[in-house]
């Protein structure tokens, strides 16, 4: 008996081979668990009887009708496991008496793996002409590379080089239950269980241990569709299904992309055609046959300069060019946006200050803006001025529109973004947003089953939300956590460890430093590479947003936190403008709820007046001043002064929810202020 593992063997009239798969595999088990969709040739009482002579291994169940395999395997058999490990076994196949253990052996040595299989050898009922069916080529299952695995299951198995029988090998059970919880479509359950395996770890193989299929059993897509479910189904909806079967493997290579290459393209060019030919054809917006040239663009979008909000270096690296070509030169030039990105842009310093004469806007808010006036677009033919620059990274284009309304003749019209603009704004689909704690998690989960990794001592780099939340998670055990540095350290400890400066990295010994950030990442990652001490791994999560800086090895000098989403800037500015136009602001004592980089943010817009932030409270406060503005825990709410309440989020769900904390504190009628909803 071999411990810690489970086999479970699902049957449905298995009379002749039933027996021969329990003896195989009853003394490579911890516990083996039979359950009977009602069979009807006598493999019910062969099940008893093996049942009773093995009472401490064997559970038997029979089921008062037949519910399909996939229920009674997927389902109902898996959630009687309790073993780290289990593997599947049909009724009218075998193992070798070695399989187990070596497959056991090799998954404990090899954290990083999902599943082990051995090599699968078809026999006929009258044990001739034995027919092997291990793939010449399972090295690609054992690579590093998601897409590699992924791609190498759906395409391996459209041209005859991979072989489904690898599900029959040993796999975690943990890892199998947390990838494969959700509900599969009602055909190809198979092929896509493998490629959700292999989006979490390597598969390996072992040539010294045999699975036996009984080559005799085939059957037709439909009669396979009624062993799965236990569902007639006819020809016009059973094509149905398998489109969307094979929309789902195809949907399951898109997600295991990082980043797009030419060579990636053309491979999932030729899996597509693959998968179409050999099941059906299906539609999708993108990664169509039609649609090729969109995975062009988005190839294009994955290796240019696409323009991020909040991007200060390539702010300066555009106002440079238009300066050093002579455009701006000797010019009388009014910028159109009185908005955050207006202040970035005259703080570069770059346009001398006397060249700007003025500042327009549809609503201005403030009467100056360091030193330059700012009137309103009425007023845009009381001066004389050359060139009208439009000021904003979110709503260019739109500005660009109303300005052709009422730019006086004569004058030019100039945009800073061009089509770096529209190609980020019109392709969006595989920006990370900041704040997602499920991708958070995922990365994080995969990042601790590598080796590298693995009973390590960490540092983190980064003191904000984003290792809060982190922390939060328990992925990294907190004992591998050894310290948190940061640039201005604000307070000396977090959760209990230490926090100090990057220039005490070589105080203390770690192994690795995680760069904990989703908004300044590749930032962080370039500062690091300066003040690690030798020897140290810097590792990121995510990665494939730094491949652009890495391979061009971008200066940037400064950066400000990058709003979640285009547009947003300009929609948090407008918000707060119209807060301190119907008298929010001038005379008033105003309090933040809540921390992060949120608030930093609302603190720089420099739309209130200062002084007029008194404070801001958080449930845990870590540091005890943000942006010089005192932070206090909420339990001091009644001992400050405001008039104001402004609650401190970008998500509507965390803001209704702080929302209704604030209300609990008896303030004032209409004192609480939410910006989002």
């Amino acid at each position: 008996m071999i411990k810690d593992v489970s086999v479970i063997i699902p049957i449905y009239n298995e009379a002749y081979g039933v027996e021969r798969a329990v003896r195989s595999a009853v003394h490579q088990c911890e516990h083996l668990y039979i359950g009977d969709n009602a069979s009807t040739d006598g493999s019910s009482e062969i099940c008893m009887r093996l049942a009773k002579e093995f009472p401490e291994i064997i559970s038997y169940t029979r089921h008062p009708k037949n519910m399909g395999s996939r229920y009674n395997g997927s389902i109902f058999l898996l959630s009687q496991v309790k073993t780290p490990y289990f593997m599947y076994l049909g009724g009218h196949d075998y193992i070798s008496s070695d399989y187990v253990a070596k497959l056991k052996e090799l998954l404990d040595n090899n954290p990083d793996a999902v599943l082990a299989g051995g090599k699968c050898i078809g026999v006929f009922r009258d044990g001739k002409h034995p027919v092997s069916y291990i793939a010449p080529d399972m090295k690609p299952m054992s690579s590093e590379s998601t897409f590699t695995r992924v791609n190498h299951i759906a395409s391996g198995h459209c041209a005859g080089t991979f072989e489904g029988f690898i599900q029959y090998g040993l796999q975690r059970t943990e890892i199998y239950r947390m990838v494969c919880s959700r509900p599969y479509p009602l055909a190809g359950s198979d092929m896509i269980g493998l490629m959700r395996q292999a989006e979490a770890g390597k598969f390996l193989i072992n040539d010294e241990v045999f699975f036996y299929y009984e080559h005799d059993v085939v059957y037709s897509r439909q009669e396979s569709y009624y062993r799965l479910n236990a569902k007639n189904v006819d020809d016009k909806n059973f094509s149905e299904i398998v489109s969307r079967m094979t929309k789902c493997m195809y949907l399951h290579i898109v997600r295991s992309v990082r980043f797009y290459t030419l060579p990636i393209l053309i491979k999932m060019v030729i899996t597509r055609y693959q998968l179409t030919k050999m099941y059906a054809g299906f539609k999708l917006r993108r990664h169509d046959w039609t649609g090729f040239l969109c995975n062009i663009i988005i190839f294009l979008k994955k290796n240019l300069p696409t323009m991020h909000s909040g991007d200060d270096f390539l702010l300066a690296r555009r106002l440079n060019c238009l300066w050093g070509k002579g455009i701006l030169k000797n010019k009388k030039i009014a910028l159109y946006g009185a908005g955050l990105h207006s202040r970035r842009l005259l703080a570069t310093q770059i346009i001398p200050a006397d060249s700007i004469v003025a500042i327009f806007d549809d609503k201005p808010t403030v009467d100056v803006i360091e030193g330059v006036p700012v009137l309103h677009v009425s007023q845009s033919r009381s001066l004389k001025y050359d060139i009208i620059l439009i000021s904003s990274d979110t709503v260019e284009k739109v500005l660009y529109r109303q300005a052709k309304l009422w730019a006086p003749e004569g004058v030019k019209i100039l945009r800073l973004y061009f089509w770096k603009l529209g190609l980020s704004n019109f392709i969006t689909g595989f920006r990370m947003q900041k704040g997602d704690d499920n991708l958070q998690k995922q990365l994080l989960w995969k990042l601790m089953q590598k080796k590298s990794v693995k009973n390590k001592k960490i540092a983190l780099y980064g003191a904000g939300a984003h290792t809060s939340r982190l922390m939060d998670k328990h992925i990294i055990p907190v004992e591998s956590i050894v310290a948190i540095f940061d640039d201005n350290p604000k307070s000396d400890s977090i959760n209990g460890i230490p926090l100090l400066s990057t220039s005490q990295a070589e105080s203390i010994k770690y192994d690795a430093l995680l760069v904990s950030s989703d908004t300044i990442e590749g930032v962080l990652y370039k500062k690091a590479k300066s003040w690690v001490p030798r020897g140290v791994s810097i590792l990121t999560l995510y990665s494939w947003r730094l491949w652009f800086i890495q391979r061009n090895d971008l200066k940037i000098k400064s950066v400000e936190p990058s709003f979640p989403a285009p547009g947003k800037e300009h929609f948090l500015s407008h918000i707060l403008s119209d807060l301190v136009s119907r008298g929010f602001g001038e005379g008033k004592k105003i309090a933040i709820y809540g921390t992060g980089l949120h608030s930093t943010w609302i603190l720089r817009s420099r739309i209130f007046p200062d002084g007029a932030f008194v404070a801001v409270f958080d449930d845990n406060p870590r540091v005890d001043n943000t942006d010089n503005v005192p932070v206090f825990p909420i339990e001091d709410v009644m001992e400050k002064h405001f008039d104001f309440l402004i609650i401190n989020t970008n998500s509507k769900e965390e803001e209704a929810d702080l929302y209704r904390k604030a209300v609990a504190w008896n303030l004032p009628e209409n004192s609480i202020i939410r910006i989002y909803s």
